[in-house]
């Protein structure tokens, strides 16, 4: 009956809500355990090269710039949205390295925030793993000719693929010695890059290599 279809609905309605709140309040307490270690981690990193009375100085300085202001809110967006907490406290650290040693901003600091934004954890550890099991940087690198990497070969040839496209490590592309066409790329092969050495130093420097590890 009408009643019946209605009791139904609401009884379904009733039902939903109780976790989609829980989700909600889940969702938004995650959001402040990034923020807060993004902060914590920022913090850290002015105290360790300003006084407190240099401090605002500093920032009334460099925020002083649209450019530098518009980086310092990307990175908390990016720090927020990041699908791992370390990651927030890495952007965290990477955003406090930026202004106390005034580091020009170019494509690979976008590369950094980009790539922490978007890696999870378990990405995060395979992709160190990656970058510190390739003994020569100057070739190009297959995983599956890797023994290093047998174990878990299919993970870690997806966290290649995924790296490539957040440039942290290169595509392999054709050239001269190298049998790959122009344009095509191989599953699960790349080559290390100055970016991927200025990724893994920050996440040394951040003081959350432990962590990952």
């Amino acid at each position: 009956s009408y009643t019946d279809d209605v009791k139904d609905s609401t009884a379904t309605a009733s039902a939903l809500i109780k976790p989609s709140k829980a989700f909600k309040s889940l969702y938004e307490t995650t959001r402040k355990i990034k923020f807060k270690r993004f902060l914590k981690s920022y913090a850290k990193g002015l105290r360790q090269s300003f006084t407190s009375e240099d401090l605002p100085i500093k920032l009334s300085e460099y925020l002083n710039s649209e450019k530098n202001l518009n980086f310092v809110y990307e990175t908390i967006e990016s720090a927020l949205n990041a699908k791992s907490v370390i990651c927030s406290g890495i952007l965290g650290y990477l955003a406090s390295k930026i202004l106390t040693q005034q580091v020009k901003l170019e494509y690979k600091e976008l590369i950094f925030i980009n790539a922490f934004k978007n890696l999870n954890d378990f990405e995060l550890e395979l992709a160190i793993n990656v970058i510190e099991n390739t003994e020569d940087w100057t070739k190009n690198q297959t995983i599956a000719h890797n023994d290093r990497f047998s174990a878990n070969r299919e993970s870690y040839e997806y966290t290649v693929q995924r790296l490539k496209g957040l440039h942290v490590i290169r595509e392999i592309h054709g050239s001269p010695g190298n049998p790959v066409s122009l344009g095509q790329s191989f599953w699960g092969t790349y080559r290390l890059t100055e970016i991927s050495k200025g990724f893994i130093e920050i996440i040394k420097e951040s003081g959350f290599y432990n962590e990952i590890k």
